[in-house]
Order: C-alpha cells, then structure tokens, then sequence
C-alpha cells in the first residue's frame, strides 16, 4: 500500500511538470507582423474581448484584431461607452507596453503583466468607433449586463462612495471609488477587499449556500451553490485571483457533498 501512495505522488508529479511544460509551449507568442509595425500608425477592425476599463481619465479597450490571436490595449478617451462583443475600427500608433518604476522603487514588468492575458501591444490615444454589436459570446454577455444591472441597483440605492465601494467588495468594480478612495484604501492596506479575490468569492458562495439551503435539500443546495461559484466566475471576468479561487471554492463543497473535512494544504496539493 505504502508503495502503490509512493508511485502515485511520483505520477501526479511527473504529470504536474508535463502539464507545465504543455502550458508554457502553449503561450501565444507576439506576432512578427505586428510587431514590425511598432512605432508606425495602424488602422484595424476587432471586437472588444473584455470589459471596458473606465478610469479617471482614460478608458481601456482589450481588442483582437480580426485575423490575429494577440490582443492590443487600446487606451481610447475616458468618455467612451464601449461594451463587451462590440466590433471596433481602431486606428493610433502601435508600441511596446513598457515597464515602469513603483512607488517601492520597484521596477514592475507590466510587459509581462500583460503577457499573461494575451496582450503584446499598446495603442494610446487611440481613436475608435463602433462598427457593430453582439460579436462575443451570448453567455458571458448577458453575465456582464447582469453585472452591469446589479451595479446600477446599488448605484441607484446608495449614495457615493458607499455604492462603490459595495459594488467593489460583491464584484470587484473599484474604479468607481476614484483615485483618492483607491489611495486611502492602499495606505492603510485594506485594497484586497476591492480588488476580485477569494474575498469576494466567499462573500457570494456563503450568501448563495445560506440562500439555497432554505429552500433545497442539501445535495442541491451544494449544486447550486457549485452553479453559482462558476456564473460568478464568469461574470466578472474570470481573472486569475478569480479563477484560483473558485477552484478551492469548489473542492471546499466537494469536500461537504462527500463529508469529507476541507484541509487547505490538501486542497493546494
């Protein structure tokens, strides 16, 4: 029995490190036609493949050209209403992201920030105009217009910033608490709970298990709650901090359904 456990971490392991290296062979690299465009004015059609990231002064566009499987960053006018699936005509100059020194004094990759999403270029101060709607997919688009209702709710029942700051903590929307707010949350070290993280996601699974278990039996009331964990997942984007999350979520309801006792360094494993 004790060598059957031993080949049997030898073979998750060995499948971890093939997984691995599957993953990083599977890295989309930036395109060599692209990139031999760099430091020259482009025009280009694409769809909006993520939510508009509104700022204070500036609004932020990750598009895909059509033909192309990297994305560019286009930083379009903060006044901008665009919305997820929308096609896009889109003409600036093209660049390189460039990395840039924190207030730490530490130098932050933001190249490879944005790597990790697909994103090799950038085109600032960009100019943009829709050419048509619904290009993206049906679901994950009404999962973002369910979120954009449910802030508006929020909006339309609290006064500023306390609606922001609700609508930071349930779905990680932080950029409407403005740059003052985001400074003092930072200071005193409190930015996690705006910021889509585990946080976030225990706060909706709790609310949705509670919520199911007055009405369901408990093998449903865990389904749901399964259920409600990957909408919630999608709809606000399904990030990295996002995704890990759901994931312990999930195997911590596993471990319910088969009454089994959730240890967090099991779970990791």
């Amino acid at each position: 029995l004790l060598l059957n456990k031993k080949y049997l971490v030898v073979s998750l392991i060995c499948f971890g490190l093939c997984f691995g290296l599957t993953r990083i062979y599977l890295v989309p690299q930036a395109s060599n036609e692209l990139a031999s465009k760099v430091g020259e004015k482009i025009e280009f059609s694409g769809v909006l493949v993520a939510e508009s990231d509104v700022r204070d002064n500036q609004t932020r566009l990750t598009v895909r050209p059509e033909g192309y499987k990297n994305k560019i960053l286009v930083v379009a006018p903060a006044y901008s209403d665009y919305q997820y699936g929308d096609e896009l005509k889109v003409s600036g100059t093209l660049s390189w992201p460039e990395n840039f020194e924190t207030e730490s004094g530490k130098v932050f990759n933001y190249q490879k920030y944005l790597e990790k999403d697909g994103i090799f270029f950038l085109l600032e101060f960009a100019e943009v105009e829709k050419l048509s709607e619904n290009k993206g997919n049906v679901v994950i688009s009404n999962l973002f217009n369910l979120k954009r209702w449910f802030v508006s709710r929020m909006e339309a029942l609290l006064p500023e910033p306390e609606s922001s700051l609700l609508a930071g903590l349930v779905v990680g929307e932080k950029q409407g608490l403005g740059k003052e707010w985001n400074d003092n949350f930072r200071a005193v070290g409190l930015s996690h709970i705006v910021v889509l993280s585990g946080y976030n996601l225990s706060v909706v699974a709790e609310n949705i298990l509670k919520i199911a278990g007055l009405l369901l039996s408990k093998n449903l009331s865990l389904l749901a709650g399964a259920g409600g964990i990957i909408i919630f997942a999608l709809m606000v984007g399904g990030g990295a901090t996002v995704l890990r999350a759901a994931l312990m979520a999930l195997i911590a309801l596993l471990a319910r359904a088969t009454g089994r006792l959730y240890h967090a360094t099991v779970a990791l494993a």
